[in-house]
């Protein structure tokens, strides 16, 4: 079979470029989403130092996590279904676009200490990673056979962890060495110029292969001229707990980090800067175990358990914050911090994959979109709730409110990963098994694209084996899909169609 690929790669101009540049895609994709983190986390880092230039109440603090998510409550829905509909391009574009505003903007207010400016620029550029985010994603899930979607998932979590990582090192230290918010920020806007100039690259790149699929064979399947927002209503209930229970996790465990840099100097009395390097060394650890992951996910899948490690590793550090007395300049926070961050990578990952395994690929963009809705949803909520027993408990008991509050959280979202391993076990399976390809070829995908078929009894193994046979059987003899596994089961699980 793989032979036949091969050969049908060489007559295929689309296909050919696409095995040729796709691992540099990669490399430039994780270029362009670097100054994400490296900017929007720059925030919580130098927290304590915000708030003793600006003023800044902890509700002050906190209401900017909310504000960050009223674009979010209806962007990522507009974005997500122009996304499907007219391709990837446009809301990278636009992505692009507001991030350079905001980074302008958000400097700007940090030269005049202007908390209203700074707010706004903070607002565009959460914006700008709705929308590039989920252009991107769609990218991903157009370039990418079904069982490399974690591997390239995992590069740009890693990308992520490692923009994190220099947030964590190069904002505090450059405040210390210059005794000024100004320095650290004219930097993050020159890594924004970058990353943005590599999204324009990134762009120029994808649309020469949709340019080469359109002249191969008269269409390309990144956009389909429909708005898709019925498919999420006929989505598995799995769907749903998959987006609750990995934004309840995200929520308990980056509230808690939140509050990391300001509880390392104020109940351990480490200077900024080394509150960042602290900080950066539970990164590395995540960094290390994503791509570890991606791996082991990819041959066995289990996502449910990846889930649950990540969130059970991430209660227990909160637990340990909750539990470690203040010192002065003692290592024991290290710790609790490090457990924490083991699961980050991880359960971003395992989100991400999970949805893009349960949702079919014309529809990965509105699917991606109600994720992120949903999440604004509760961006608005916990933050609230954090900021409130902060402000009226911090003089007192420091942090030790929030944490246990953010515990809580965590635990919730095991219990909804136990339930959503149960319930896609006994039905769907979609995240128990590897995933083989279904991505043959351009000429296969363009023969006959993939549409909307009546609900039936089958189930979503025959389903996918069905679909695919009838896409195949335009381009590939009867000898050749008699060998194809099922896409949700182990190769030795698949049913022998031997004639």
């Amino acid at each position: 079979m793989g032979k036949i690929l091969m050969e049908n790669a060489k007559h295929n101009p689309a296909e050919a470029f696409r095995e040729r540049w796709k691992w540099r895609l990669l490399f430039i994709s994780a270029i362009s989403k670097f100054s994400t983190m490296y900017n929007m986390g720059s925030l919580s880092t130098l927290q304590l130092q915000f708030q003793q230039q600006m003023g800044m109440s902890e509700i002050q603090y906190t209401r900017i996590s909310q504000f960050e998510a009223i674009p979010g409550l209806i962007l990522p829905m507009l974005i997500g279904a122009l996304a499907d509909y007219a391709g990837a391009t446009l809301p990278v574009a636009i992505g692009i676009l507001l991030g350079l505003t905001g980074q302008f903007l958000v400097t700007l207010g940090v030269i005049n200490l202007s908390y209203w400016t700074l707010l706004s620029g903070l607002v565009l550029l959460h914006c700008s990673t709705e929308a590039s985010g989920l252009g991107k994603n769609k990218i991903v899930r157009l370039w990418y056979k079904d069982n490399e979607i974690s591997r390239a998932n995992s590069v740009l979590v890693f990308t992520t962890i490692l923009s994190s990582f220099c947030c964590n090192i190069f904002y505090p230290n450059l405040y210390q060495i210059f005794d000024s918010l100004t320095v650290p920020y004219l930097v993050g806007a020159g890594v924004c110029i970058v990353s943005s100039t590599a999204g324009v690259v990134q762009l120029i790149i994808h649309n020469r292969l949709l340019k080469l699929q359109e002249a191969t064979s008269g269409a390309h399947e990144e956009s389909h001229k429909h708005i898709s927002f019925r498919s999420v209503t006929k989505l598995h209930k799995t769907f749903w707990l998959v987006i609750v229970a990995s934004i309840l996790g995200m929520q308990g465990i980056g509230s808690t980090k939140k509050y990391e840099s300001k509880y390392l100097q104020t109940n351990f009395h480490f200077k900024v800067g080394e509150a960042g390097e602290i900080l950066s060394v539970g990164l590395v650890a995540s960094g290390t175990i994503a791509p570890i992951a991606a791996v082991y996910m990819d041959r066995h899948g289990r996502i449910p358990f990846f889930f649950m490690g990540a969130f059970v590793a991430g209660l227990l550090g909160i637990v340990g914050n909750i539990l470690v007395s203040p010192c002065d300049r003692c290592l024991l926070p290290v710790i609790p911090l490090l457990v924490m961050s083991l699961g980050s990578g991880v359960q971003q990952l395992s989100s991400i994959t999970s949805i893009m395994r349960i949702s079919e690929k014309k529809n990965v963009g509105i699917s991606l979109a109600m994720y992120q809705t949903t999440m604004s949803v509760f961006q608005l909520i916990i933050p609230w709730i954090v900021g409130t027993i902060a402000q009226n408990t911090v003089n007192e008991y420091g942090y030790h409110w929030v944490f246990v509050f953010n515990a809580c959280i965590v635990t919730v979202a095991i219990c909804l990963v136990m339930i959503l391993q149960i319930i896609d076990y006994r039905g769907p399976q979609n995240l128990q098994f590897k995933i083989k390809s279904r991505h043959v070829s351009f000429a296969v995908e363009e023969a006959s694209p993939l549409t909307d078929q009546p609900e039936s009894t089958t189930s979503i193994e025959e389903s996918l084996l069905r679909s695919d046979s009838e896409r195949l059987s335009t381009v590939v003899n009867r000898q050749l899909l008699a060998n194809l596994p099922s896409p949700q089961r182990p190769a030795e699980e698949s049913p022998g169609w031997k004639k």
